[in-house]
């Protein structure tokens, strides 16, 4: 990069030299301004087991507590099992949106960003090296489960009787919060 006509090392106060490989002639270290590239580390071995570790079990949690729950409370509509009465329990529901049922309808485009954001995160923790941070790897091997378990559900992976044609694209959410008229929106181990 020339300055008012003059190389950036002479206005540092050095003499621009020939360097090799440098087309610039300034007296710049090898492989350029930063000198060689450092080669990363691979990832240990262990962030991929912990990883999928956490992401498996959280998968698992998520698909076998809606499993339950929807056999025990059946479709939703159906009964409340009341853990404390009017405030914390469970209550079956199907969720065709996103968060808090932002974009009923739409659940193509929700499977498909589910499925960008699992390749993203393998990319960012295993190719881009992300997983050399334990915790890093730790809370998105968490997001993950969750990702898997309701992809599952938005799939029509998950079949009950009482859905149509025995299967729904929906989620399965089914804990349930409540205070006086204030109810929160019904959710699922995924989504903790």
């Amino acid at each position: 990069v020339l300055i008012e006509g003059r190389h950036p090392a002479t206005i540092a106060g050095m003499k621009p030299t020939s360097g090799a490989g440098n087309s610039t002639g300034a007296n710049l270290p090898p492989g350029g301004v930063g000198g060689p590239a450092i080669a990363t580390p691979p990832v240990p071995k262990s962030r991929y087991f912990v990883f999928a570790a956490i992401a498996l079990i959280g998968c698992a949690a998520d698909l076998i507590t809606k499993h339950w729950i929807f056999g025990r409370l059946g479709e939703p509509g159906g009964e409340t099992l009341w853990l404390v009465e009017g405030i914390f329990g469970f209550q079956t529901s199907i969720n065709h949106g996103a968060l808090f049922g932002i974009g009923q309808g739409h659940v193509w485009v929700f499977a498909a960003l589910a499925i960008v954001a699992l390749f993203g995160i393998l990319y960012w923790l295993f190719f881009a090296g992300a997983a050399h941070d334990r915790m890093l790897t730790i809370a998105l091997a968490s997001v993950m489960g969750g990702v898997l378990g309701n992809l599952h559900d938005r799939l029509g992976l998950y079949r009950a009787p009482w859905m149509v044609g025995g299967r729904d694209y929906g989620v399965c959410d089914w804990i349930l919060f409540c205070y006086r008229d204030w109810v929160w929106p019904n959710f699922n181990i995924a989504d903790s």
